[in-house]
């Protein structure tokens, strides 16, 4: 019992020193929710990489599956076998 009051007074003295740090302006807070705006910022700016990664992720696994198909003709030219796509015919301009 008294390991939980001791870990109840850190953050309660933590709160008090975050609140003191921000009414004295040391620490900003544009929108006053008690939230600083260095972790707000660092957030957003992680939640925009995310979703670059997300979009690099899909990109490099469409990319992977087309680079596997061309190994696979590959193997099969290698190997003699005649490829099963049919060729495209080229359209004469007159």
């Amino acid at each position: 019992m008294a390991i939980f009051g001791v870990i109840c007074l850190i953050v309660l003295v933590g709160a008090a020193v975050l609140i003191y740090l921000q009414k004295t302006g040391k620490v900003g807070d544009r929108d006053k929710d008690l939230i600083p705006d260095v972790i707000e910022d660092t957030i957003e700016e992680t939640q925009k990489r995310v979703k670059a990664v997300k979009k690099e992720v899909k990109e490099a696994k469409v990319a992977v599956k087309k680079a596997a198909k061309e190994v696979g003709d590959v193997a099969k030219a290698v190997a003699g076998k005649k490829t099963t796509k049919r060729r495209k015919k080229k359209v004469e301009k007159k």
